[in-house]
């Protein structure tokens, strides 16, 4: 079956086929003091848009509005893999915990990754 490795270190993902790599690209995940979390997830989810919109409290500079953001599959309980398109800095850690990438590589993977499959993040 399907399989998703997560590579901290690298700021990397990998995906396989029956133990054959299919495809890998370059990813952001959460840049300190937001960390994504280490450990074997599965696909939860693949709501196609989620809104990505988080208040700390008024004014608090954490806040954050991104709107909807389409090609989201969600690993951990608000930790998705999802498209990002505020920033073109993957390779580099940059989000809140999320996985982030590019809007082609995003689409590849929400199409190809069915619901239960594993998700190992390691760093």
């Amino acid at each position: 079956g399907e399989s998703i490795v997560v590579d901290l270190s690298e700021q990397r993902m990998y995906a396989y086929k029956d133990g054959v790599l299919e495809n890998t690209f370059l990813v952001s995940t959460g840049k300190y003091p937001f960390a994504t979390p280490i450990g074997k997830h599965s696909v939860l989810a693949k709501p196609f848009y989620v809104d990505y919109t988080w208040s700390y409290g008024p004014g608090d500079p954490r806040n954050y509005n991104l709107g909807l953001v389409p090609y989201n599959l969600r690993v951990y309980p608000h930790i998705y893999i999802h498209y990002a398109y505020w920033h073109k800095n993957f390779g580099h850690p940059m989000s809140h915990g999320c996985i982030n990438l590019s809007l082609e590589n995003s689409k590849w993977i929400y199409e190809w990754a069915d619901l239960g499959i594993p998700v190992t993040v390691q760093a």
